[in-house]
């Protein structure tokens, strides 16, 4: 099976910028982020609330940059968050609640937006957008529908 893409040629990470051989792409979003975990928090935000926003600082810096893909810089954001839990995601109040579990915590935090129907939606819809363009699918269906008797009648 023979896949025809339309789309222009895409480089590989090293050929997006040439004359770069220090791999700034990749350094620049972790070192904002610690950057930021490394300033005093603000006046009335708790600290682990000004961690996670040093995290999401990260992540944004990161999608505009583009070392990765947009998705694996979600998911490392997500998966970084779920390991850096205790320092990121919950109080010290939380944390010192007896049979409170960090990890399953972390982990049910880190999956609850999969969780959601519309974000599988949204997904679905893509990867047929993508299975529509990489296969034709589409320009084969409007040409077949085009050979219709109706069509043919109308003058289209």
């Amino acid at each position: 099976m023979t896949i025809i893409s339309r789309g222009a040629p895409t480089k590989p990470l090293a050929d997006k910028a040439p004359g770069h051989p220090f791999p700034w792409r990749a350094l620049l979003p972790v070192g904002v982020a610690v950057l930021i975990a490394l300033l005093p928090a603000p006046e009335g935000l708790a600290p682990y609330a000004w961690y996670y926003f040093a995290l999401f600082a990260g992540v944004i810096v990161a999608l505009m940059v583009e070392p990765l893909p947009g998705g694996a810089v979600g998911l490392i954001g997500v998966t970084t968050a779920a390991v850096l839990a205790p320092y990121v995601l919950f109080a010290p109040a939380e944390l010192a609640k007896p049979g409170f579990k960090v990890a399953s915590a972390a982990l049910a935090w880190a999956l609850s937006g999969f969780s959601n129907a519309t974000v599988w939606l949204i997904f679905g819809a893509f990867m047929f957008a993508l299975g529509y363009e990489t296969t034709g699918l589409g320009r084969r269906i409007a040409l077949m529908l085009l050979n219709l008797p109706m069509a043919k009648a109308r003058g289209f």
